[in-house]
């Protein structure tokens, strides 16, 4: 049980403080290539977007430039994704973060 809770306590992708950031990477390569919002298989390495091995906590926040749609429009297009290939969805808080803390200065 400790270990299962420490596991989704720890941060295993943070993009925070970073005053100048407007997109982590397009939505268009996910459309372009055919993999928004599916499942991916594990022999395509060259597919875009960012692969974990483990289920911990994604934090995305301060970055006043961000808008925090184009993120989650990113992430619905499967561009985290669990090893096995499974889409790697925000959870309540994790969205909730993103969507109060990014984008106070940006023309979303």
């Amino acid at each position: 049980m400790f270990l299962s809770r420490r596991r989704l306590s720890s941060i295993i992708f943070e993009v925070s403080d970073n005053k100048n950031l407007h997109e982590l990477w397009t939505p268009e390569l996910f459309k372009r290539n055919g993999t928004a919002g599916t499942n991916i298989s594990l022999d395509d390495h060259e597919l875009p977007g960012l692969e974990f091995v483990s289920d911990g906590v994604i934090r995305i926040s301060l970055n006043r430039q961000l808008c925090p749609q184009r993120v989650s429009e990113l992430i619905e297009l499967g561009g985290f994704r669990l090893t096995g290939g499974r889409i790697r969805r925000l959870r309540h808080d994790e969205d909730k973060l993103l969507q109060h803390t990014n984008g106070d200065l940006a023309l979303c």
